[in-house]
């Protein structure tokens, strides 16, 4: 039979099992928004409806929106494809936070999801 010698500096093991219980509370990592939340959100922001709500929500997928366009979920940021006119009414509107506006006719909307 092997036994170990406890080292002299080693904590007793109630008290190792009760801080190892604090850190994993204090460091449990929080979750990240699922697509559904990140489409949500967009929606939420700029005041549309999606075409199809029951439809579920993935990663780089695109979700029409009412009215016309679509809404593509990535994991950083969401891109809005919509006419130009109401991309650049979007991105004047200081309620969006920070966006960017893309394409060759600058009829998508990028926005930057918070970190």
């Amino acid at each position: 039979m092997v036994t170990k010698t406890p080292s002299k500096s080693a904590a007793p093991v109630a008290v190792q099992a009760a801080d190892a219980a604090t850190v994993d509370a204090i460091v449990a990592p929080a979750s990240k928004p699922t697509p559904a939340e990140r489409l949500a959100y967009v929606l939420d922001l700029l005041g549309l409806t999606a075409a199809a709500p029951d439809r579920p929500v993935v990663w780089g997928k695109s979700n029409g929106i009412l009215g016309g366009g679509s809404v593509y979920i990535n994991k950083s940021n969401a891109d809005v494809r919509t006419n130009s006119k109401r991309t650049a009414d979007w991105h004047k509107d200081p309620a969006t936070g920070t966006t960017e506006v893309r394409g060759t006719g600058s009829n998508y909307l990028r926005i930057a999801f918070p970190k």
